[in-house]
């Protein structure tokens, strides 16, 4: 499975950090996230997340996000959803949530 990675903006903190890591399950997004356009953004980590979980490996998903709007709120609630499904059919999640 590819690795997703997304480097953060030096200049614009609105698109947070992404390094999803395809050979060991271990997924991080960090930063603030709170750009106009989220759906461009969060579709590429919403369909790696739905190939992922068809291999049927472990994931671990670190969540480091400082901020985020609204809008991205919701695209982070569906990629939960799609990891709860994934659990709720037996596949081995861990959620770290850091504040």
């Amino acid at each position: 499975m590819r690795s997703l990675i997304i480097e953060a903006v030096p200049d614009s903190p609105y698109y947070p950090e992404v390094n999803f890591d395809g050979s060991t399950g271990i997924c991080e997004i960090r930063g603030e996230s709170y750009m106009e356009e989220t759906y461009a953004f969060y579709e590429p980590i919403i369909n790696w997340f739905r190939e992922y979980i068809e291999t049927k490996r472990p994931i671990v998903f670190n969540i480091k996000l400082t901020y985020f709007n609204t809008s991205s709120s919701r695209f982070i609630l569906e990629i939960l959803d799609i990891i709860k499904n994934y659990k709720d059919a037996g596949g081995n999640v861990n959620i770290n949530w850091y504040y």
